[in-house]
């Protein structure tokens, strides 16, 4: 009984660990494109802070901004979702 709460906990903080793994490598694409993006004025204030807005925008204000987004960037939006799916199917294998 207790070698399974010990391998449950095992487990927690494996799990709790390839999270954090897959979020910090979703942030580095974020940080990435937007360095492509905006460039010589990219700062990571500047992704943090559209970020920031995208997650305290209303609801019309996001659908607005995905309307309009099909003009900006098209490919490389998809190629970043391609990155991500594959970081998250390799993270998941680990």
């Amino acid at each position: 009984m207790i070698d399974n709460i010990a391998n449950i906990d095992d487990r927690i903080v494996k799990l709790k660990k390839k999270k954090i793994r897959i979020q910090t490598q979703k942030a580095i694409l974020l940080m990435k494109e937007a360095e492509k993006i905006f460039k010589d004025a990219f700062s990571p204030e500047i992704t943090l802070a559209v970020l920031s807005d995208w997650t305290t925008a209303s609801d019309s204000k996001k659908k607005e901004w995905t309307t309009r987004s099909h003009s900006f960037r098209a490919v490389s939006v998809s190629n970043t979702r391609q990155k991500t799916e594959t970081l998250d199917s390799t993270a998941l294998q680990k």
